[in-house]
């Protein structure tokens, strides 16, 4: 059985903002009844630099320290974006999670946007 259709995120920071901006939290997995803890995630960028950054949490509702990042390239730890980037980038990662939550940090000379973020659990 599907565990869950797709939820939408979009940022409510500043475009042009350098400050880390982040989504609201979803449910993971666990909460999902997803019992293989697998995640898809689209994430769609106009000009894009910067950092985008996944985040897990193991409690049902997390306070700030609850939170950690999850390592989506098996390099960094994040989707870097090194230039300006147009399009979609796909990802799958594997956690028995509670709640999921994403966030991204511009480059100084970023002028793109991250449009949405869909993840499918």
């Amino acid at each position: 059985a599907i565990a869950n259709i797709s939820q939408e995120f979009s940022f409510t920071g500043d475009a042009g903002a350098t400050d880390p901006q982040y989504t609201s939290a979803t449910n993971g997995s666990v909460l999902k009844g997803s019992n293989d803890g697998l995640h898809t995630v689209a994430i769609y960028t106009t000009n894009f630099k910067g950092k985008i950054y996944v985040q897990g949490s193991v409690e049902a509702t997390p306070s700030e320290s609850d939170w950690f990042t999850i390592d989506t390239n098996g390099l960094t730890g994040y989707e870097n974006y090194a230039t300006a980037t147009s399009g979609v980038r796909a990802m799958n990662f594997v956690h028995n999670l509670y709640k999921v939550r994403f966030y991204y940090v511009a480059d100084a000379s970023n002028t793109g946007t991250v449009d949405k973020i869909t993840i499918r659990v």
